[in-house]
């Protein structure tokens, strides 16, 4: 059992890695159910996108479990 921490994962872009809110791009508002990233142009819906986000980290951690993410209750 793995636990992941959801920090971003909808924010975030699945493709090229790049995170709306941050260096000037708009943060995406919960009503914003799609969007496009600004420096791939990769388009997403947003649950997908976490999804596939949540399961990058967890493969990451599974492979490397020496690897600790960051947490945000810490």
């Amino acid at each position: 059992f793995l636990t992941i921490d959801p920090k971003y994962t909808t924010q975030r872009c699945h493709q090229c890695g790049s995170i709306m809110g941050q260096n000037g791009y708009k943060k995406l508002a919960l009503k914003d159910r799609e969007w496009t990233c600004p420096i791939c142009q990769t388009h997403h819906i947003r649950d997908w996108n976490a999804a596939v986000n949540i399961l990058e980290k967890g493969l990451g951690k599974w492979q490397n479990p020496k690897i600790k993410e960051k947490s945000s209750l810490s």
